[in-house]
Protein backbone atom coordinates (compact mmCIF):
# COMPACT_ATOMS: atom_id res chain seq x y z
CA UNK A 1 0.00 0.00 0.00
CA UNK A 2 3.25 2.41 0.59
CA UNK A 3 3.91 2.24 -3.01
CA UNK A 4 0.86 1.51 -4.36
CA UNK A 5 -0.45 4.31 -2.17
CA UNK A 6 -0.74 8.14 -3.13
CA UNK A 7 -1.40 10.99 -0.47
CA UNK A 8 -0.34 14.41 0.46
CA UNK A 9 2.45 12.98 2.82
CA UNK A 10 4.16 10.96 -0.34
CA UNK A 11 6.38 13.64 -0.88
CA UNK A 12 7.39 15.03 -4.03
CA UNK A 13 7.70 13.30 -7.24
CA UNK A 14 11.33 12.31 -8.28
CA UNK A 15 10.51 10.45 -11.00
CA UNK A 16 7.14 11.30 -13.71
CA UNK A 17 6.28 7.53 -15.37
CA UNK A 18 2.86 9.10 -16.86
CA UNK A 19 0.63 12.37 -16.02
CA UNK A 20 -1.23 10.56 -13.10
CA UNK A 21 2.07 8.19 -11.86
CA UNK A 22 5.38 8.84 -10.56
CA UNK A 23 8.01 8.17 -8.31
CA UNK A 24 8.03 9.63 -5.00
CA UNK A 25 10.32 10.56 -2.06
CA UNK A 26 8.73 8.05 0.08
CA UNK A 27 8.88 5.14 -2.18
CA UNK A 28 12.09 4.63 -2.31
CA UNK A 29 12.30 4.64 1.77
CA UNK A 30 9.76 1.60 1.07
CA UNK A 31 12.24 0.46 -1.42
CA UNK A 32 14.98 0.72 0.89
CA UNK A 33 13.37 -1.34 3.80
CA UNK A 34 12.04 -4.00 1.31
CA UNK A 35 16.08 -4.04 -0.08
CA UNK A 36 17.19 -4.18 3.77
CA UNK A 37 14.93 -7.09 4.69
CA UNK A 38 15.02 -9.66 1.74
CA UNK A 39 19.25 -9.21 2.70
CA UNK A 40 18.25 -9.85 6.10
CA UNK A 41 16.36 -13.24 4.54
CA UNK A 42 18.80 -14.11 2.72
CA UNK A 43 21.46 -14.44 5.13
CA UNK A 44 19.33 -16.33 7.48
CA UNK A 45 18.56 -18.64 4.52
CA UNK A 46 22.90 -19.06 3.94
CA UNK A 47 23.03 -19.48 7.75
CA UNK A 48 24.65 -23.39 8.52
CA UNK A 49 22.16 -25.29 11.01
CA UNK A 50 23.85 -26.29 13.74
Amino acid sequence: MAVAGSSRISGPVIWVVTETHGLHLDDLVVLAAWAICMAWCWQLWRRPTR
